[in-house]
């Protein structure tokens, strides 16, 4: 009974401390495995100041990536008593076109899983996150 009762007092004071994690989009290469986006290639490059879409067939979309200040990033992953933010690299106003998919204002989201997973999301004009996942990418 004891060690429920330590575990108890345990779990309130990190639930109080606030205690939570970050998430940061790490560089590299990732592939979407979804069709109709499957085989797309994702470079993050080692800044985080640029993108690069490869498409399958040949062809390539490069956008200049913008990283949000880590106070801005979203809580989109709570895990047990932490709540997880997530990095935020925006992709500036424009739309951007990936095997016929529009994306309005788009933004890539690391995801909270172990692997290094980036989403490609939407945010609206004031710089929230309107849609969630619409293309994954998975290291």
């Amino acid at each position: 009974m004891t060690r429920i009762a330590i575990l108890a007092v345990s779990a309130a004071a990190l639930a109080a401390s606030g205690c939570s994690a970050k998430n940061p989009v790490e560089p590299g290469t990732y592939t979407s495995h979804e069709a109709p986006h499957a085989d797309i290639r994702l470079t993050v490059d080692s800044n985080k100041e640029s993108v690069t879409f490869a498409m399958p067939g040949g062809g390539e979309v490069k956008r200049k990536a913008v990283a949000w200040e880590a106070s801005k990033w979203p809580t989109l992953c709570p895990r047990g008593m932490q709540d997880t933010s997530s990095e935020v690299l925006d992709l500036g106003d424009a739309p951007l076109e990936l095997a016929g998919t529009r994306i309005e204002r788009p933004v890539l989201v690391a995801n909270c899983l172990h692997k290094p997973i980036l989403e490609l999301m939407s945010r609206d004009a004031g710089g929230e996150i309107v849609k969630p996942e619409i293309v994954a990418f998975e290291r």
